[in-house]
């Protein structure tokens, strides 16, 4: 019911705007923009570090500021539908998420150097692109599913977390966040293909449309939890620059990811609650 009363308020909104752009290419539009300044605001968090003389402080203060930020505006977006429904302020809001979000997402890694950042942004992006256009072209209804693929999600969560905490045990720290990050990619990709699948699938199974403001939110979601991962595994292999780090960041880091990723995955599930 929810559902078609927003579809239907997206048809009846007055004026051009809402026709002007298809939900296609709106979606596109936006998603768009949140790449460009998502890697802004990453790279920039890396460069920004050269200068800063304790780091781990900062990292602290600004997390807590992006973490309330990013938790408030997609709280608005999703929880009050008008608001999705009002140009310019859906937008305002959501651009405020993507930088609040990228914040969140990319402090952690602010001891990268930032060719490894590019590098992590071009795999992200090479993961992102062709797992959004994979689920496009897909026929099954994958939401159909969506019992099997939540079952398996959790589970595979679980030996993954339950792995990494092994590891990091018996072994190191580095290891098990390398084995954590590669588990977690797993689980990114299939959501990612469920993505693709509703926000720019075949007619009948585009369940998002008309609702560009909560496809982009979600696809924003997506790349961001694909940076971390991505960014997990090359913080790892010789990512970080030694000179720009300290002894205590591992644990904080660790904090943020896992703090970043609950955040993106309620922020999904809350979306697939909103289809049903």
């Amino acid at each position: 019911m929810e559902k078609t009363q927003i579809c239907a308020n997206l048809n009846r909104l007055p004026g051009d705007s809402q026709r002007r752009l298809s939900y296609t290419r709106m979606v596109m539009l936006l998603v768009g923009i949140e790449i460009l300044v998502s890697i802004v605001v990453t790279l920039s968090v890396s460069a920004l570090s050269n200068y800063i003389q304790d780091i781990l402080k900062c990292i602290k203060i600004l997390t807590i500021i992006s973490v309330v930020i990013a938790d408030m505006s997609a709280l608005l977006l999703l929880a009050v539908p008008k608001i999705r429904l009002l140009l310019p302020l859906n937008l305002i809001i959501l651009i405020v998420y993507t930088i609040s979000a990228s914040f969140m997402a990319g402090l952690p890694f602010a001891c990268m150097s930032i060719p490894w950042e590019l590098a992590s942004w071009g795999t992200t992006l090479l993961l992102f692109f062709s797992t959004v256009v994979g689920g496009a072209f897909i026929r099954v209804n994958l939401m159909g599913y969506w019992l099997s693929i939540f079952l398996f999600l959790v589970f595979e969560f679980i030996a993954v977390l339950v792995t990494t905490i092994v590891l990091y045990t018996l072994v190191e720290f580095e290891i098990a966040m390398t084995v954590f990050g590669g588990g977690m990619a797993v689980m990114m990709i299939i959501l990612a293909i469920i993505s693709g699948q509703m926000t720019f699938g075949r007619p009948g199974l585009r369940t998002i449309d008309p609702d560009y403001c909560l496809a982009s939110l979600i696809l924003h979601a997506i790349l961001l939890l694909l940076f971390v991962v991505s960014s997990v595994e090359f913080y790892f292999t010789l990512g970080a620059d030694p000179s720009k780090c300290t002894n205590n960041i591992s644990g904080f880091f660790h904090f943020v990811n896992t703090r970043f990723v609950c955040h993106s995955v309620i922020e999904w599930l809350t979306v697939v609650r909103y289809l049903f």
